[in-house]
């Protein structure tokens, strides 16, 4: 029987899709599960793999939620959700462009390593100005990280750069920043396209 099948399974608030494709045998493949993982301001759905590291205030210019996938050997993923309190000038090694409505994202291209960009400074570690560098992609400006060997990945978009000013249910306007880093030899940018594409204030 020739076709493509889905079958999806919903319990729990995770998300199980496998698919099904008839050539020559049936052979099963595995979409990754998922859950939503809820803070005050906001829901993501993330791999279930994936907790909520908490509220971190790491400096007067940074408020953010921290997710972190357990799963041994993957523990090297990171995400953070910036909410309200967001350093404008954030360097990171990539971008994911996204439309903004004021109610969800929708996620974009991601961009090459800006390190790879013309015009781009070579690296100096003797040098602190010489380590981020300001750029743009798209026609969006950010900060471009040279020096940093942890590579991170950041959203922007044409409505408001790294400023993301979203409203949900309730009516609260809040402002969202996201930053993403893989530091496994397997890199999976797509958990944060996903992640970004379910995102929901509150």
């Amino acid at each position: 029987m020739l076709g493509t099948f889905w079958y999806i399974f919903l319990k729990d608030n995770k998300t199980t899709t496998a698919t099904f494709v008839k050539s020559g045998e049936t052979k099963p493949v595995a979409v990754e599960e998922t859950k939503t993982l809820a803070t005050e301001y906001f829901t993501i759905k993330l791999p279930v793999t994936w907790e909520n590291n908490g509220k971190k205030n790491p400096l007067a210019t940074q408020v953010f939620y921290e997710f972190q996938d357990k799963k041994k050997n993957n523990d090297g993923r990171f995400l953070k959700v910036f909410v309200d309190v967001i350093p404008t000038d954030y360097p990171v090694d990539q971008v994911l462009t996204v439309y903004n409505d004021g109610r969800r994202l929708i996620p974009g291209q991601f961009s090459d390593d800006c390190a790879s960009f013309n015009g781009a400074p070579k690296y100096n570690a003797s040098n602190d100005a010489n380590k981020t560098w300001l750029t743009s992609w798209q026609g969006i400006p950010f900060y471009c990280d040279i020096g940093n060997t942890w590579s991170q990945i950041g959203v922007v978009s044409k409505e408001g750069g790294y400023v993301q000013a979203m409203e949900g249910p309730k009516k609260e306007k809040h402002n969202f920043f996201f930053v993403y880093s893989d530091q496994n030899i397997r890199k999976k940018d797509k958990i944060f396209s996903d992640a970004i594409n379910s995102f929901q204030p509150l």
